[in-house]
């Protein structure tokens, strides 16, 4: 039943990603309909033209761009090194959390062998300032007084509930009643650092428990 659920989970991300990658694939073609005719029209044909080689030459550059959030570049780098799987792969590439989570789920759903091993390098950018993504970790301050004295006045009250009151339908009630206030104060949201890689590592240990 887990590996059916398995299954399911990565076929559905494979397809909303195809979905996501066509849709980056035509939404271009689509905005450059209505734009081109008003470039045309504001440069004129002649500054046009000029505009549409510089255009290929960036176009001639980006054949080079091997980015690790390439998938294509990905597949190709697989299917040539590791066409049945790699049984590990470790990312020491850009450190930052939305590039390096587009590579990790297209390498884990598509290339990694089950039980494989995937390697994050260097999440700890994410607790750096000057990182693109990251910020530095701040405490947050919490009352020392308020959480306890809620907590021992509640059990308190519920424990002398229980001892002092006759059975029936109000020791019920008055016993459900405390031990849904004694739940909801334990039930604590704990402070947490949530930029850059170190929010994306965060993010896989919530799948994994989920």
């Amino acid at each position: 039943m887990l590996n059916t659920t398995d299954e399911l989970a990565r076929g559905s991300r494979l397809s909303r990603n195809t979905v996501l990658n066509l849709v980056g694939q035509c939404a271009p073609l689509l905005v450059a309909i209505f734009a081109i005719p008003l470039l045309i029209r504001g440069l004129g044909t002649d500054r046009f033209g000029v505009l549409t080689l510089a255009w290929v030459v960036i176009g001639y550059f980006s054949l080079f761009d091997l980015g690790q959030q390439d998938t294509n570049f990905l597949d190709t780098v697989a299917r040539e090194a590791a066409p049945e799987g790699f049984d590990i792969i470790i990312d020491d590439a850009s450190h930052i959390g939305d590039i390096s989570k587009i590579t990790f789920w297209h390498l884990f759903d598509n290339h990694l062998k089950p039980g494989g091993i995937y390697v994050i390098e260097d999440w700890r950018t994410g607790y750096w300032d000057k990182w693109i993504d990251g910020a530095r970790y701040k405490k947050t301050k919490e009352s020392k007084i308020i959480r306890p004295f809620i907590h021992g006045f509640v059990g308190k009250c519920l424990n002398f509930t229980e001892t002092n009151l006759k059975g029936g339908r109000i020791k019920r009630t008055i016993v459900s009643c405390f031990g849904r206030i004694k739940r909801v104060t334990y039930k604590y949201h704990f402070p947490s650092h949530n930029f850059g890689m170190v929010g994306f590592v965060k993010e896989l240990v919530d799948e994994l428990g989920v």
